[in-house]
């Protein structure tokens, strides 16, 4: 019985190199559907783990704030609130912008204190953050500076009151605000049309006039804490400035447009792979009826000799099984090496400050959710 189904085996190895064009093409074909799922599979968890480092190190806000105007003492006063970990009065404010090509842009001027701040730092990608001394340097976001070739050294025009005021662009970089910058909710900006200046107080006093308050707070939340709960505690505490708005992380617009753009690597990973390896299995038994069709004497000589019907069977299946394996084997390869390129691919296009990247077998892209939204109890 053993030699039975050794013969078999070597008749089924024999069947596949004798139809080694066709069977080539099958393998090829399957390898395409395992290709692409461990592709856009590992390219979705690298994506979605370089936005978890970089909302992760860069202490993304759960809850912004916007009032008329408050000191930065308020800042203190939300610390003391259960459930805050750090909080942060900024400035922020809209101005035009006179582009080179005489367009005119809207540049949003947000002051920070840089790679230093507890909450929204400032990643630096190319140059420097501006002097705590000086009054005209920004830092360009750099979505900006990549749609319109600006680099450190540059003079950029801002239209503020009424004023022309000249600043210089003396580093390049963003924050976890602004990795997608968008000005609103459902914006589609065109390329260069909007521009986020991270600058100083000093240079907020500078352009504005403003010393010792700011109009808008960012504020870190403890984990485990109920974020919706802590937004009411501190927009009591937070009235008597003016209240004006208040933001949760998943509202910011530059965090929708990422969750968006990872969702659609989510669905691309999910159908793609399946509607090749549909494609594939379709193709395989195809060309499986065909050859039995083509073996019939052969089959019924087989069973005059003994062979069972499951034998036979097992025959088949095995052609089936050389060239899933044969896919397999070039697909994992190929996807692997394909992956970290897609998801560099991404992490460029989208202007992410950092890449994760890895094999991620274990992970189920079909059933996985995004977690990064801020926390919950």
């Amino acid at each position: 019985m053993r030699r039975l189904g050794s013969t078999l085996v070597l008749k089924a190895w024999r069947d596949t190199l004798a139809h080694k064009g066709q069977f080539i093409s099958l393998i090829l074909l399957v390898a395409l559907g395992i290709m692409s799922y461990v592709t856009f599979q590992n390219a979705y968890f690298d994506l979605r783990g370089s936005l978890d480092r970089s909302y992760s190190e860069l202490r993304f806000a759960d809850l912004t704030v916007r009032v008329d105007r408050m000191p930065f003492s308020a800042a203190r006063e939300v610390e003391r609130v259960p459930g805050v970990a750090s909080a942060r009065v900024r400035t922020v404010s809209d101005v035009g912008l006179e582009l080179a090509s005489g367009d005119q842009a809207t540049a949003r001027v947000l002051s920070t204190p840089g790679e230093r701040a507890a909450v929204n730092a400032v990643v630096v990608e190319k140059g420097r953050f501006p002097s705590a001394e000086a009054e005209s340097e920004v830092l360009v976001s750099s979505q900006f500076a990549t749609d319109t070739n600006t680099s450190p050294g540059d003079l950029l025009t801002l239209r503020i009151g009424g004023e022309r005021v000249r600043v210089r662009v003396v580093g390049i970089g963003t924050d976890p605000e602004y990795l997608y910058a968008m000005q609103s909710e459902g914006d589609l900006p065109t390329p260069g049309s909007f521009a986020v200046l991270f600058v100083t107080e000093r240079t907020i006093e500078h352009l504005f006039g403003t010393v010792g308050a700011g109009n808008d707070m960012v504020i870190r939340a403890e984990p485990g804490t109920d974020v919706d709960e802590l937004a009411e505690r501190i927009e009591d505490e937070l009235r008597p400035y003016g209240l004006v708005a208040t933001a949760l992380r998943a509202d910011q617009p530059g965090f929708d447009g990422l969750k968006s753009e990872l969702e659609q690597n989510r669905l691309m990973a999910r159908s793609l792979p399946a509607l090749v390896l549909v494609i594939s299995a379709m193709s395989l038994f195809i060309a499986l009826s065909r050859l039995v069709a083509a073996q019939r004497g052969e089959i019924g000589l087989a069973k005059a000799l003994g062979y069972s019907d499951g034998q036979i069977l097992g025959h088949y299946l095995m052609v089936a099984v050389i060239v899933a394996v044969g896919g397999s084997v070039v697909g994992v390869t190929l996807g692997l090496l394909g992956a970290r390129g897609v998801a560099s691919t991404y992490v460029s296009m989208l202007g992410l400050p950092f890449l994760s990247s890895g094999w991620r077998a274990t992970h189920n892209c079909f059933n996985a959710t995004n977690n990064w939204e801020s926390p919950r109890p």
